[in-house]
């Protein structure tokens, strides 16, 4: 009894430590002046993407084109569908 309860511990204690992680990347912007957080900004293209069911290949293309084209410098866009998965 003594170790399901230690092992509930443990995993009660990684659970909120994932969720503090999310909440300091929840607190970076996209870029200076922006209205979206770093994180939200990657939820919501990744979901975007893979409710479209496009590949990783395009999600490269397309982070590349919008970190380096589109949003203003320095931005915190990830830079691959690696990167943006990652970091969830």
């Amino acid at each position: 009894m003594v170790l399901v309860c230690m092992n509930q511990e443990r995993v009660y204690l990684n659970l909120h430590k994932m969720i503090l992680k999310l909440m300091e990347k929840f607190k970076i912007p996209l870029f200076e002046g922006s209205g979206f957080s770093r994180l939200i900004g990657k939820l919501m293209i990744l979901n975007t993407l893979a409710t479209h069911e496009c590949t990783n290949g395009f999600v490269d293309e397309l982070l590349s084109l919008l970190c380096n084209s589109i949003l203003p410098k320095p931005n915190n866009l990830p830079k691959s569908h690696y990167e943006a998965k990652n970091l969830i």
